[in-house]
């Protein structure tokens, strides 16, 4: 627990390379419990449900990245003696990246999936994200429909997937004006993190994602580090 805050880690595998993953906004550790599940043959890795998202505090006062990011460096310092593999998805992969940056030691190879410095460069702005989320019809009244209701995106399903039961069906595990205050500062260009990262870096892309061949092209000239799967 840190201030207002408790944050949740869960643990996979006994020995081995140490692995830590978050995952991205809106999202929590129920996406990547099937990856943590295939790496735990050899690797022990910690997933993180991180501030206002998950088992964590669902409401905390302070949002900042800087919160974020201090953190994911408690969570590894009490999880590996070592440095980590650290691995983020989306606004996940924004709050890796800033662990690498402000603490080198703590990161053998840095993962980014679906990420990058960027900011907001004309995504979906922090308002709209909060109305989408406020627009769900929730409770639903079983996952089967609330996949119906928000579409058959791999990203919907994730959605659906990570419904809590509450009283009257199931509902998300966030609050929409707190998606909003979390992403507001990742839409803030980060280039000069980018930049200054000294560990190894993996950028994981999707065939229809958010990093686009000319971004890789840019983004590797300032990262030379940097290599795109």
């Amino acid at each position: 627990m840190r201030g207002d805050c408790t944050v949740v880690g869960h643990v996979f595998g006994d020995s081995g390379p140490p692995v830590v993953i978050l995952h991205g906004l809106a999202g929590s550790t129920t996406e990547f419990v099937p990856t943590a599940r295939e790496l735990s043959a050899d690797h022990r890795v910690l997933v993180v449900d991180q501030r206002g998202h998950g088992c964590s505090t669902r409401r905390p006062e302070d949002l900042s990245r800087r919160a974020f990011v201090d953190d994911v460096i408690a969570q590894i310092e009490a999880f590996a003696e070592g440095p980590v593999t650290l691995v983020g998805q989306s606004m996940g992969g924004n709050t890796a990246m800033r662990v690498a940056h402000a603490r080198p030691d703590l990161v053998r190879h840095l993962v980014m999936v679906e990420a990058h410095p960027d900011g907001d460069d004309g995504g979906m702005p922090a308002e709209t994200l909060e109305n989408f989320f406020r627009s769900w019809p929730a409770p639903f009244p079983d996952r089967e429909q609330a996949a119906v209701a928000l579409g058959d995106s791999p990203l919907a399903r994730a959605w659906a997937a990570d419904l809590e039961p509450v009283d009257g069906g199931f509902a998300p595990r966030f609050d929409a004006s707190v998606m909003r205050r979390v992403i507001e500062p990742v839409h803030r260009c980060a280039l000069r993190a980018w930049s200054e990262l000294t560990v190894p870096v993996t950028v994981i892309v999707g065939e229809c994602g958010d990093v686009s061949a000319a971004r890789r092209q840019r983004l590797a000239k300032t990262q030379p580090s940097a290599r795109f799967v």
